[in-house]
């Protein structure tokens, strides 16, 4: 039978994350990523690599609320309101989607 190590040493852990900055659901996932880190006794490295939702975007960028209002109609007033109250995952005023 094998053996279980019980040593207290901290691991190195190598994160290869893809991400869109646009993307509510990427920022989920940052936020819970955090948390997990935050309580966490290892040590991690990232190596981020972009995600592009709409890989036709132009290089100077868009603004977020006419992205979001062109890609959702009037639902995205609906979805800032929610996000910003906090709905979403527990996360308290999820500015980045404010559309003001």
């Amino acid at each position: 039978m094998g053996s279980v190590s019980s040593s207290n040493a901290k691991k190195l852990i190598k994160i290869d994350v893809s991400a869109d900055t646009v993307c509510p659901w990427c920022f989920v996932g940052k936020k819970n990523l955090d948390k997990t880190i935050a309580s966490s006794q290892d040590k991690y490295t990232f190596e981020w690599h972009p995600y592009m939702l709409n890989p036709s975007a132009p290089k100077e960028g868009v603004l977020k609320k006419e992205y979001y209002l062109n890609k959702f109609g009037p639902r995205a007033v609906q979805m800032e309101a929610r996000m910003a109250e906090g709905k979403y995952f527990g996360q308290p005023q999820a500015n980045f989607l404010i559309l003001d």
